[in-house]
């Protein structure tokens, strides 16, 4: 790039810095960049570029949208082809975007027509090799829809937990909706679950940017930017900020799951996640009880009787397809 973003007006300067993030970029231009959406004004100007890249994919069909290759960006000594790409951004953004869109091949409404619905039983999972090479594995139950088409991988994640292993590919970005959470890929791993009425988004490697949106699809308030080992939540109406990831989670797609030291209600939420019977504690004292030792992720029975004989508690079938660890002296209800 000729000039640094933060120098440029604000229309400009969002353009840039929406090609950059969505390109190879490190911490310090991260770090530039969220100080720079800090101000109300960036904030709202690059949430205008944002907004119309959903509706019109317009970027897609430049040359510096299609690479996203910062180091061409660059390399350009001129602002010319940014000037230009942030006029026609905003002339689409201001009225006549809504009028062609439709007629585009990668309008939703073609797109739904032609949608791959992806699923998992409840039995095992399920490993599916995509033509692009990249590589989804999705929990026992989950559900993923592939809306792709020439511009973009796009899929909406339905149900349960996915991982996206993602293949570079700098011409079609890789998008993943699920609920109000919209996360755009950068060659990377990332894992999506849907639980109750939020998404959860944890990165193993590469970068991802997680946005919350809204009933339309469209992009809402600032994006968040995950580094690996970092997760985020996306609720109805608010995203969080990142955290660290709980190791426990990372390794779901594995036959055996280890806990060292885990509080006991920890470690039979994160077995239920990947366990097709789940399991309940009843009775007091024993939430907080530290669990040790691997398990078989496929085996809630053996799970039960182990934490049981582990911790003395009592294995409850009553029950129809819970099983419920019960402190020793408690009564069902």
């Amino acid at each position: 790039m000729s000039h640094d973003p933060k120098d440029g007006p604000g229309s400009r300067a969002a353009v840039e810095w929406f090609t950059l993030m969505r390109g190879p970029h490190d911490d310090d231009e991260r770090r530039a960049f969220e100080e720079w959406l800090s101000e109300p004004q960036n904030t709202q100007a690059y949430q205008s570029v944002v907004a119309t890249w959903d509706q019109s994919m317009f970027v897609a069909r430049t040359d510096i949208g299609r690479d996203r290759n910062l180091d061409r960006a660059r390399s350009r000594r001129g602002p010319l082809m940014l000037v230009a790409a942030s006029s026609a951004l905003l002339a689409l953004a201001s009225g006549g975007l809504l009028v062609v869109r439709h007629n585009w091949p990668w309008s939703s409404s073609l797109r739904e027509s032609q949608a791959i619905d992806i699923a998992a039983d409840q039995a095992q999972q399920r490993t599916v090799r995509l033509a692009d090479g990249s590589r989804l594995t999705l929990d026992r139950g989950a559900s993923v829809r592939d809306l792709s088409s020439a511009a973009e991988r796009r899929f909406v994640l339905t149900r349960g937990r996915v991982r996206f292993d993602v293949a570079h590919d700098a011409h079609r970005p890789f998008v993943v909706d699920a609920g109000t959470g919209r996360i755009i890929a950068h060659g990377t791993m990332f894992d999506v679950s849907v639980e109750d009425r939020t998404i959860r988004v944890v990165l193993l490697r590469g970068v991802v940017e997680v946005r919350r949106r809204d009933e339309r699809g469209l992009s809402m308030a600032r994006p968040r930017f995950l580094r690996p080992g970092e997760q985020i939540i996306v609720g109805a109406d608010r995203i969080a900020e990142p955290s660290p990831a709980d190791a426990q989670m990372l390794g779901w797609p594995d036959t055996m799951i280890s806990f060292d030291d885990v509080p006991l209600s920890r470690a039979i939420e994160i077995f239920n996640q990947s366990s097709e019977r789940k399991i309940e504690l009843a009775g007091a004292g024993i939430a907080g009880r530290p669990l040790s030792g691997a398990f078989r992720r496929d085996d809630p029975e053996g799970f039960a009787q182990a934490v049981a004989a582990s911790l003395d508690l009592i294995v409850d079938h009553a029950t129809p397809g819970i099983i419920v660890l019960r402190a020793r002296g408690s009564t069902g209800t």
